[in-house]
Parts: C-alpha cells; structure tokens; sequence
C-alpha cells in the first residue's frame, strides 16, 4: 500500500543500496515526504529522516531545507545508515 502510494507521488525504486527517488510537488515539505516515505506521523521519526534527506540531496536542494522546488528529483535515503 504504502509502495502504491509513493509511486502515485512520484516516487520510484532505484532497487539497490541507492534508495528511492522523488519528485517534488507544489505544497511538499521535506516533513511531508519524510512521513509519506516513513508510513508514520511519528513525530519523532520524521524529525530525525528529514534532515538525512536534505543531507542527501544538498547538491539539489542547496543549503535551506525549507526551499524545494516542484519538479527537482531527490534520493530518498534508508532511514537507517
């Protein structure tokens, strides 16, 4: 279900160690992808993966993580190393 849901976000599996890639829609946040990808509104989860996706994507999404853009494509990284 929650692969179903990703895909109609825009979200496709690399397969691999390489993660899962996403593409940013008008009204994401970095929150929201991190919940959606979690499949948890767990406060406490999404606080710490969210920061591990911009780390992942800085060279996309550049140094403030509260400015994506739609339509850039970010790695979505395990959400344990």
């Amino acid at each position: 279900m929650l692969a179903e849901a990703l895909a109609a976000a825009g979200t496709s599996s690399l397969g691999d160690s390489h993660g899962e890639r996403y593409t940013v829609r008008p009204g994401d946040s970095l929150w929201d992808i991190a919940e959606m990808k979690l499949g948890t509104v767990e406060a406490r989860r999404i606080a710490r993966y969210w920061p591990r996706i911009h780390r992942a994507n800085r060279d996309v999404i550049g140094g403030d993580p509260n400015l994506i853009v739609p339509g850039q494509v970010l790695t979505l990284p395990p959400e344990r190393p």
